[in-house]
């Protein structure tokens, strides 16, 4: 669960603090490291992201606070080819939709960008 949102810092239920992140409600929380999997503003979050909460039941993808973050084309299609709920949100919105879910018990994971 996120208990504190604002720009540049993310506060999780397990104490950590992050910058960017992936939260699952399965796995806890880690840092979302772009490098590791191409994600760029521009053309945007990569298949290769994606691929690291495609388990779970919910995917939330944060296009950051003034939705800057973009979806590459390729991760779109992709996206809908994994036939479950997806969502893809301004980042203080995808907040609130994964603790929603959190407190719902149910299977979700976010790739969470806390600026521009």
């Amino acid at each position: 669960m996120i208990v504190h949102f604002e720009w540049g810092k993310v506060v999780t239920n397990d104490s950590k603090v992050w910058k960017d992140c992936i939260i699952s409600t399965l796995n806890g929380s880690q840092n979302w490291d772009w490098k590791v999997d191409g994600t760029r503003h521009v053309p945007g979050i990569t298949v290769a992201s994606i691929r690291l909460i495609e388990d779970h039941d919910h995917i939330i993808l944060s296009t950051g606070v003034n939705e800057v973050l973009q979806i590459s084309p390729i991760a779109l299609v992709y996206l809908k080819t994994l036939n479950k709920p997806y969502y893809i949100l301004q980042s203080e919105k995808a907040v609130i939709k994964y603790n929603i879910l959190f407190k719902k018990g149910l299977s979700a994971a976010m790739l969470l960008h806390s600026t521009c």
